[in-house]
């Protein structure tokens, strides 16, 4: 941590680092301090932020009451008693004491978790909280909150007896263990429950430092590199962003040079089809688990454009081209999450096939983003959405019937057959299995699709569309899908459209 702070200028804080609106006082460990929360009004200094796991809807009643609660938030200002909060929080703030730090941030003890308000607020600071920590502090091996992650288990030990030849006096024993696994493999960090979380995702691509206590022993990660506690030298950072397939974390958190329009959208969508394989307790926190990496993204790649409930506006085209892995395991949040054209309204991983277009192909987009209406959160923007649409000028035609093979073909991703007066134009699927079979289904043209395009049948180049209402054109995203090479011109004697895309 030294060394890191003194030689890598890539982890240095770029401004005055200043305390999120509250955090812990960790006190002294013989009691003359008092661990306590604390209002900080924004002043500068250093704290240490944790990453961890709460665990399941049992481990969260068990410790109900070691929440900041609008109840007994005026209580712990004054003191909190260590024994009172769950092992994980409590080995936090005795790890921090060790490090003769004196703050500490950890969500449940420093956001009111019955304050709606408070809440929206200060989970958009998250981007804030955790890019500005000196140190986030990880629980790793620590399924929930009353696991703890201080202690190591007992180890088989081998003893040797040793005795100096040359000086009688001298002697004493060895104590040797065997290392259980190649600690260069971060199988303990990666393959663990914590790193599944939505939460954890964006706690640990925003940190500058972070310190992993997993079962196999201590790993460190920074901005400049990564080393195990058995590891020397360190190697250059690389695990926690190699499913970047290429780009550099440098890529995601500094501008790059010749960054091209397409690339840097092409980051935002690997960033969330990877977040999009992580489970979240609570389905409505899908874009605020997400809103830190929105705003590092906005300000490094997108200053000057809008977030749209987890699309961008200047690639809305695009970003509209989201495909889910599997069908048949998407489901629609029970909640509302965003509108249907959104990624956030379903549960499911997918991705944007088009990010692998070869770069000899060039993409033509249609339509047109006429007009944005949402519903968003005051405290967080780049939060939850509340409802919305948008207006859109588009190439929109009606199918007459779409069926389900009873094989499908190779490309399993587009499992119906799309038929208009009885002639097959294309082939598509519905985001969920089931999701508008029976209902009034059209096609939405994205992309003008060529003949022997060099990126198909790879991605789609059009929506499926379900019409809302028959007197008024409103409609809902419920499908992707690709044309037939003899129909290419499906589109080509159409007039575009204004629609309402809910």
């Amino acid at each position: 941590m030294d060394t890191c702070e003194r030689e890598h200028d890539r982890c240095r804080p770029s401004k005055v680092t200043r305390l999120p609106k509250r955090v812990l006082e960790v006190g002294s460990a013989d009691g003359s301090q008092p661990l306590r929360l604390t209002e900080t009004n924004r002043k500068p200094a250093r704290y240490v932020a944790l990453s961890h796991c709460w665990g399941s809807e049992k481990d969260r009643s068990k410790y109900r009451h070691a929440r900041l609660l609008r109840a007994n938030h005026q209580h712990l200002l004054h003191s909190i008693s260590l024994e009172d909060i769950p092992p994980t929080l409590r080995d936090a703030v005795i790890a921090v004491r060790k490090l003769e730090l004196h703050y500490l941030w950890i969500d449940a003890l420093c956001i009111i978790q019955d304050s709606a308000v408070d809440w929206a607020e200060q989970s958009g600071q998250m981007y804030d909280i955790y890019e500005s920590s000196y140190l986030t502090l990880v629980a790793t091996k620590a399924s929930s909150s009353g696991e703890g992650f201080l202690e190591r288990p007992p180890k088989p030990m081998l003893t040797i007896p040793y005795n100096d030849k040359n000086d009688t006096t001298v002697d004493g024993q060895f104590y040797l263990s065997r290392i259980g696994q190649d600690l260069s493999s971060w199988d303990s960090v990666d393959e663990v429950n914590w790193n599944t979380r939505g939460w954890t995702f964006q706690e640990r691509l925003l940190s500058k430092r972070l310190l992993h206590f997993s079962c196999d022993g201590l790993f460190w990660e920074c901005r400049t590199m990564d080393r195990s506690e058995v590891n020397q030298p360190g190697r250059e950072s690389y695990n926690r962003t190699k499913w970047l397939l290429g780009d550099s974390f440098e890529d995601i958190i500094g501008p790059t040079e010749a960054t091209s329009f397409d690339r840097s959208y092409e980051r935002w969508y690997k960033v969330v089809s990877n977040y999009s394989s992580r489970d979240l307790t609570y389905e409505t926190d899908a874009l605020p688990a997400l809103s830190g990496l929105a705003q590092l993204f906005k300000r490094v790649h997108a200053h000057d454009d809008e977030y749209i409930a987890g699309l961008w506006r200047h690639d809305f085209m695009r970003g509209l081209l989201w495909m889910t892995y599997d069908s048949s395991k998407a489901v629609k949040t029970s909640k509302y999450c965003g509108p249907s054209w959104s990624w956030a309204s379903v549960k499911g991983r997918f991705d944007w096939p088009s990010r692998t277009i070869d770069q000899h192909c060039r993409d033509e987009f249609t339509g047109q983003l006429l007009d944005v209406h949402i519903d968003r959160s005051a405290e967080n923007p780049m939060g939850a959405v509340m409802g919305g649409h948008v207006r859109m000028l588009g190439k929109i035609r009606r199918l007459t019937k779409v069926v389900k093979p009873a094989e499908w073909g190779a490309f399993l991703r587009f499992r119906c057959d799309l038929f208009h007066e009885d002639e097959l134009v294309g082939n598509g699927s519905f985001a969920i299995d089931g999701n508008g079979e029976d209902a009034d289904i059209w096609m939405l043209q994205i992309q003008v699709q060529k003949e022997n395009d060099c990126y198909l049948p790879y991605h789609p180049t059009a929506l499926l569309l379900r019409k809302l209402d028959v007197s008024s054109p409103r409609f809902d995203r419920v499908g992707f899908a690709v044309l037939e090479n003899n129909k290419l011109d499906f589109f080509d004697h159409c007039d575009p459209e204004e629609f309402d895309f809910q």
